[in-house]
């Protein structure tokens, strides 16, 4: 794009519309946490029932969606970057389409079209990975913290938050209610969820994942002069999922617990594409050696939304950017600045763009 004003309003444009098609956000049930006990109590019982999930009211994303594909009508040239963010643009028209299809059954196909393993050998090196990680024995018990203790330092909140003021990161850290995940980032916000039990490692680990893998990556994405780092590419998002598990390893952070979570999500989200519901592929996850709380939580986070499975991405994506910075250290520095898959990343680099 060589007009300068088209390409700084293409950028608005995009990032507008990721902040309002919100997919993950709104991929979760309103009464997340009254239904999960429900469900353990009916489990218990030896009567499992699926989920009565309720969600938002769907918004209306024709307007949203018009406005993307005038970003790809105005997006012409064959230059490398034009079709980096042609292919962005249409990545979030597809979940504009999963937005509208959130808890029905027209969400599966579109979400195995926007979550994938990647290539064969990406979907192998996880599948052996996580089959791995699933015979190693359980870690040792540890003394718990909460999650939303704001008095005390070694908390999740206050740990958030004291690694994002160490940063000067222009992003809020606040409490949730309706998270299914431990903590969540945004744009310029980290959420964490109210009334869990972590153990220090799990607080650090959370804590290095979402400012180091996710936030300080925004905060730098959006200094660059090129808008797509901040805009994302296509299966961006994903790969900076790759990137975080990466930094938890290298950090020693992963331990055998993280390990065995991590597989036993992959494995669900599998299940989910290969058509479980809620009760079967919580019954295969204790099957496997889950306890029934740990195999539901994991249950109900695969079928979010009726099946989004958004976990299928992680490892694949991990086994992906361990390779790349294997083979070249300087691969982290761009997985460092912006949501950029590797294939983005190669090109950019091929037409000789620079991280400032």
């Amino acid at each position: 794009m060589r007009d300068p004003m088209l390409s700084r309003l293409i950028d608005r444009v995009l990032l507008r519309a990721e902040r309002e098609i919100a997919l993950i956000s709104r991929s979760r049930p309103r009464n997340a946490v009254a239904e999960q006990q429900r469900l353990l109590e009916q489990w218990r019982r030896g009567a499992p029932e699926l989920p009565r999930w309720s969600y938002e009211r769907v918004p209306e994303m024709e307007v949203i969606r018009r406005q993307i594909c005038q970003c790809v009508e105005a997006l012409d040239g064959d230059h490398p970057v034009v079709q980096l963010y042609v292919e962005r643009a249409r990545e979030l028209e597809l979940e504009t389409r999963l937005v509208e299809a959130v808890g029905t059954k027209r969400l599966r196909p579109l979400a195995a079209t926007r979550f994938s393993q990647g290539s064969p050998k990406d979907a192998e090196a996880a599948l052996r990975l996580s089959a791995g990680w699933l015979r190693l024995p359980p870690p040792e018990p540890q003394a718990m913290v909460g999650s939303d203790d704001e008095s005390n330092p070694d908390s999740l909140i206050t740990a958030m938050r004291r690694a994002v003021g160490e940063l000067r990161l222009p992003v809020v850290v606040k409490l949730s209610d309706s998270l299914t995940a431990v903590a969540a980032t945004g744009e310029r916000v980290i959420l964490v969820a109210r009334g869990r039990r972590l153990r220090p490692n799990d607080v650090s680990r959370i804590v290095l994942h979402e400012v180091a893998g996710h936030a300080l990556p925004r905060y730098r994405a959006s200094r660059q002069p090129l808008g797509l780092f901040a805009v994302g590419s296509k299966r961006g998002n994903d790969e900076q999922e790759g990137y975080a598990l990466y930094l938890e390893n290298r950090a020693g952070l992963m331990d055998s617990a993280r390990k065995i979570e991590l597989a036993y999500r992959h494995h669900a989200a599998l299940m989910v594409r290969d058509g479980a519901d809620w009760v079967q592929t919580t019954r295969q996850l204790v099957a496997r050696g889950a306890l029934v709380e740990q195999a539901a939580a994991i249950s109900s986070r695969v079928h979010r939304a009726h099946g989004l499975a958004r976990e299928i991405v992680y490892l694949p994506a991990l086994c992906r950017v361990r390779r790349a910075i294997v083979r070249e250290r300087q691969i982290e520095d761009w997985l460092a600045h912006g949501r950029l898959s590797l294939e983005a990343i190669a090109d950019l680099r091929r037409i000789d763009c620079r991280l400032s």
